[in-house]
């Protein structure tokens, strides 16, 4: 079966995309495969309530009750695919504070610099 000048275009720019992407992978150097973007803290922009505590100090806490649900549901969901936890609390590089999941609610605490 002849191939036509098209089908022949197209299967040889998928070889070059193939090799292009390769060569990308291989000359990226490994720190900047590691780094993991951030998301913007206004995600976490919700309304949220102060609490002292003897072990933590002061934190907030965020329920979604009282807050615009889907803000709220964006906030739980990204930590919620960080698996941030009281003990691996979540942040970004520029971030105020540090942002947990306990018990259904959003957690967060001044980020001490």
């Amino acid at each position: 079966m002849a191939m036509n000048t098209e089908d022949v275009l197209v299967e040889y720019f998928v070889k070059v995309r193939d090799a292009a992407n390769e060569a990308i992978e291989q000359l990226t150097p490994q720190e900047i495969k590691e780094q993991v973007p951030s998301v913007s803290e206004a995600n976490f922009d919700l309304n949220f309530t102060e609490y002292a505590g003897q072990k933590l100090g002061n934190f907030e806490v965020a329920e979604k009750n009282g807050n615009i649900p889907e803000k709220w549901t964006r906030g739980f969901n990204i930590l919620k695919q960080a698996n941030a936890t009281i003990s691996s609390r979540y942040h970004g590089e520029n971030y105020d504070f540090t942002y947990w999941l306990y018990n259904r609610k959003i957690y967060r605490q001044k980020l001490k610099r």
